[in-house]
């Protein structure tokens, strides 16, 4: 399975400038992206057999929220009052969605 992956990374990630030379550093580093893809289905999957698909999704749904709260103290990005906002917005979202799920 990580074979497939790396090499379809390799075929989608370098396929429009396959007519370019490519050097070994684009090459690697698309395989290395394809193997990441590989073992993050491999997780994917198996925290839907230990927590469960509720739990694992809701991880999952988490991830981009994660980053947008933390761009601006590791990446020292400026976030905008609109995605302040947005954010907001969504973990409201995601709260009654849980607490509708448990009852």
């Amino acid at each position: 399975m990580l074979f497939y992956s790396a090499f379809f990374a390799l075929l989608i990630g370098l396929g429009p400038r396959i007519k370019q030379k490519l050097n070994l550093t684009q090459i690697s580093t698309t395989g290395a992206i394809g193997i990441l893809a590989a073992f993050q289905m491999i997780f994917f999957y198996r925290a839907y057999f230990l927590i469960g698909v509720a739990e694992t999704t809701l991880i999952s749904i988490l991830g981009p929220i994660l980053v947008l709260s933390f761009c601006p103290y590791f990446l020292k990005q400026k976030v905008s009052r609109k995605q302040w906002i947005a954010l907001i917005i969504i973990l409201i979202c995601i709260i009654i969605s849980e607490l509708n799920f448990k009852l």
